[in-house]
C-alpha cells in the first residue's frame, strides 16, 4: 500500500487539517513553531504504530481540544481524529481478487480511520455485482438468477420471495447472507497496512542506560530514548542476553561492531567533523538506583580525535547525537520486509546549515529511495528548493485551528519565509558555485526548461546537459551586475526572448563587450517567430488550453494568430499584462498529465534550444582507464 493522503480532525489544536495529499517518496511540512506540524505527524503515526516510546494510542483527555471537550464529550469516543488513504499496489488488488473474484474492487484504493476509542475502521469500495457473479459460480448456480442485481442485499431478498426456492438456492441465501465482505477484506489487507515509524527529538539515546531495564521493561513501556538504545542493543545481538563480567569482552565486541557498522554508514553523509567515533561501554561497578534501574548499565561515549578527548554521548553536539541515533532507531527495521512509513519531526533541528544539507542527502538516497517519508521542518536549508511540489504548508490560523495546504503561495510571509530563504540560497549558491550559468528571463522559464528537459531525458532525447545552471535574472537590465559577480572565468550564456526591449538591452551590451554575442542564443531564432518566448515553443492550442486549465485566464486559441509573440497577443486580447509564472508552475505540479500532451514541434523546438546551448559548454572530460 502507498500513502495517498491523510486527514487529521479534532487532535490537539488541529480541528480539521484537511485532506493532505502525500507524495510517493518524500512530503515536506513547513511551517513556524507551534503551527500543528508535531501534531499531524502524531496522529498519523498512532493510526499503525510501531513502538518508539511515544504514546501509541489516543486519549481523550490529553489530545482532544480543550476548548470544545465539555460540549463534545459524549460523541468523543466516536470521533475520528485520523483518517488515511492508500493506494493499493498490485499485489494488494491480485491478493484480494484471487479471493474474491476479478475487478471486485470499485477502485484500488482503501480508508482506514481510527477512532478516540481506538477502534481502527476500514472502508474498502466494492463492486456487489462482482461479489455476486463470483458467489453464485462457487455455488454451482445459473448466473442467470443473479442477472441485473447490483447489491448482494437486493438479490437475498428477490431470492426469498419465491414460493418455494430449491435447496440449493436456499443454502446460497444462508451462505451469502453470513459472508461479511468487508471483513474478509479486512483480513487480507490487515498484515499489509503499512507501520508507521516516529522520530523525534526525545527520540535522542540517553548517553548511559541499564541494560537490564532495556531488556526486561515491555517496549512500550520504555522511554523515546531507551526505545532507541534497545535497538542499538538488538543490532548488537544482545538484547536479550544477560550481561556478566565473565562475558564482558563478548559483549562489548559486539556493541563495538554495532557502533563500527552505524558510524561507518553515518560518515557517508556526516561532512562536519570526520574525526569523531562512537564508543559503546559495559559499566558493571556503578551502583545503580530507583531512577536509572540497575546495573550493568552501557555507557555511549564520543571520542574526538582531533581534540583527543572522549565526551558522554549527551554531552556532544544535538546534530551528530541525532543522526546517530536515528540510525539507531532505524537499523531495527530496514532490513524488514513489512511496508514501513517514516515520520521525522523537525529532523536536524541543531545541525549547521551544511551539515542539514548532508542530512537532506542522506534523506533523499538512503530513505526516501526505498520508503515513503514525511518530515517537518522551519529550516530553509532543509527545503529542497528544486522540489517546492512537495512541500506542504502548515498554519496556526485563528479561530480556525492547523490547515495544510499543498498552495505554498496562500499561505502568510512567516511561513513562506523559510521556502524564500531556501529559494534564495539556492540562487546565490548557483551563482557562487555553479561554473557554467544559463541566464534567463524569469521563473517561468527555468519552469519551462526544467520540467522539458527532465521529460527529454527520460525519453533518452537531446536535453539540457546537467552541468547548466538556471538563473532567473528577472530582466536583462541585471545581466552587468551578474557578470561582474560571476567573474571574467565563469562559463555563461543567455537566453534571450523577443518580449519588449529585450533585444535592444542586449545589442547594446554586446556593443558595450558586457556580452559576447556568441554566448547569447535568441528564442526568435528558433521559434521563428518575432518577440518569441519561451511560450511560443508551445502549440497555441496547447498554450491556451494551459492558461485556462490553471486559472490564468482564458482567450480562444483563434484569438492568438494574428501574429507576433504569444505573451503580446495574449496581453491585447485581455487588455491587460498577465502572471506568466501561474501556468508555467501548473505545468510543473501537473506535468504527468501535461507532457503527454505536447507536440512533437514544441518537443523539437526545445532540442534545437539545448543542442545549440550545449555546444556552448567545454567537451566533458572522458572518465580515465584504469592500468
Amino acid at each position: 500500500m502507498i500513502l495517498k493522503s491523510a486527514r487529521v480532525r479534532s487532535y490537539k489544536n488541529t480541528t480539521d487539517s484537511g485532506v493532505v495529499e502525500f507524495e510517493a517518496g518524500i512530503t515536506c511540512l513547513v511551517g513556524k513553531n507551534e503551527s500543528g506540524k508535531s501534531a499531524f505527524l502524531e496522529s498519523l503515526y498512532r493510526l499503525n504504530p510501531l513502538p518508539t516510546g511515544h504514546p501509541q494510542s489516543f486519549e481523550a483527555l490529553r489530545d482532544y481540544p480543550r476548548r470544545t471537550f465539555s460540549h463534545d464529550r459524549e460523541a468523543i469516543p466516536t470521533t475520528i481524529p485520523i483518517e488515511v488513504v492508500f493506494t493499493l499496489e498490485p499485489a494488494d488488488v491480485a491478493a484480494i481478487e484471487e479471493k474474491l473474484g476479478v475487478g471486485v474492487l470499485a477502485q484500488p484504493q482503501v480508508r482506514v480511520q481510527r477512532t478516540y476509542e481506538n477502534d481502527l475502521v476500514w472502508e474498502v469500495p466494492l463492486r456487489e455485482q462482482r461479489l455476486i457473479d463470483k458467489a453464485v459460480v462457487d455455488a454451482g448456480l445459473d448466473a442467470s438468477i443473479a442477472a441485473g442485481f447490483l447489491s448482494i442485499e437486493d438479490l437475498v431478498r428477490r431470492l426469498k420471495r419465491q414460493s418455494d426456492p430449491a435447496p440449493e438456492v436456499k443454502q446460497f441465501i444462508d451462505s451469502i447472507e453470513a459472508r461479511d465482505f468487508q471483513a474478509e477484506i479486512r483480513s487480507i489487507l490487515a498484515p499489509r497496512l503499512p507501520r508507521f515509524l516516529y522520530f523525534d527529538e526525545f527520540s535522542i539515546m540517553p548517553g548511559r542506560v541499564s541494560i537490564p531495564k532495556l531488556q526486561q521493561t515491555p517496549p512500550n513501556l520504555l522511554t523515546p530514548g531507551e526505545r532507541t538504545a534497545l535497538a542499538l542493543l538488538k543490532l548488537a545481538g544482545v538484547d536479550s542476553k544477560e550481561c556478566t563480567e565473565a562475558d564482558y569482552e563478548g559483549r562489548r565486541a559486539a556493541l563495538e561492531s554495532a557502533a563500527n557498522q552505524l558510524t561507518d554508514e553515518m560518515f557517508e553523509y556526516w561532512s562536519q567533523n570526520k574525526e569523531l567515533l562512537v564508543e559503546l561501554d559495559v559499566d558493571f561497578r556503578s551502583p545503580g538506583s530507583e531512577k536509572n534501574g540497575i546495573g550493568p548499565f552501557l555507557d555511549i561515549r564520543i571520542r574526538d580525535r582531533r581534540h583527543r578527548v572522549t565526551l558522554n554521548f549527551g554531552e556532544r553536539s544535538q546534530g551528530f547525537i541525532w543522526f546517530f541515533s536515528f540510525l539507531s532507531a532505524f537499523s531495527e527495521y530496514r532490513s524488514r520486509q513489512e511496508p514501513l512509513i517514516l515520520l521525522l519531526d523537525e529532523p536536524g533541528l541543531g545541525l549547521h546549515p551544511l551539515a542539514q544539507s548532508d542530512l537532506m542527502r542522506f534523506i533523499e538516497e538512503r530513505l526516501g529511495s526505498t520508503r515513503q517519508v514525511l518530515y517537518s521542518t522551519h529550516s530553509p536549508f532543509m527545503v529542497e528548493a528544486s522540489r517546492l511540489d512537495r512541500v506542504r504548508t502548515v498554519e496556526d490560523i485563528p479561530e480556525v485551528g492547523a490547515k495544510i495546504s499543498a498552495d505554498v503561495m496562500s499561505s502568510t510571509r512567516e511561513t513562506r519565509f523559510p521556502l524564500q530563504v531556501a529559494l534564495g540560497y539556492e540562487l546565490a549558491r548557483n551563482l557562487l558555485e555553479g561554473p557554467n550559468n544559463l541566464l534567463v528571463e524569469g521563473p517561468s522559464d527555468y519552469l519551462y526548461l526544467k520540467v522539458i528537459s527532465d521529460y527529454l531525458r527520460s525519453q533518452q532525447r537531446p536535453h539540457l546537459d546537467r552541468r547548466w545552471v538556471i538563473v532567473p535574472i528577472g530582466g536583462m537590465c541585471r545581466i552587468p551586475a551578474l557578470v561582474s559577480l560571476l567573474g571574467a572565468q565563469a562559463s555563461f550564456a543567455v537566453i534571450l526572448d523577443g518580449i519588449g526591449e529585450n533585444h535592444a538591452k542586449a545589442h547594446q551590451m554586446v556593443q558595450r563587450r558586457v556580452l559576447s554575442a556568441d554566448r547569447v542564443v535568441p528564442l526568435p531564432e528558433i521559434a521563428r517567430q518575432p518577440e518569441a518566448g519561451l511560450e511560443d515553443f508551445f502549440e497555441v492550442d496547447f498554450y491556451a488550453a494551459l492558461l485556462a486549465e490553471s486559472g490564468t485566464a482564458t482567450v480562444r486559441p483563434g484569438r492568438l494568430l494574428t501574429g507576433g509573440g504569444i505573451v503580446k497577443q495574449i496581453e491585447d486580447a485581455l487588455g491587460a499584462d498577465f502572471d506568466r509564472y501561474q501556468p508555467a508552475r501548473y505545468f510543473l505540479e501537473h506535468q504527468a498529465t501535461l507532457l503527454p500532451r505536447v507536440g512533437r514541434p514544441t518537443l523539437e523546438r526545445f532540442e534545437q534550444l539545448f543542442q545549440r546551448l550545449n555546444r556552448l559548454l567545454a567537451p566533458a572530460e572522458q572518465p580515465r582507464l584504469a592500468a
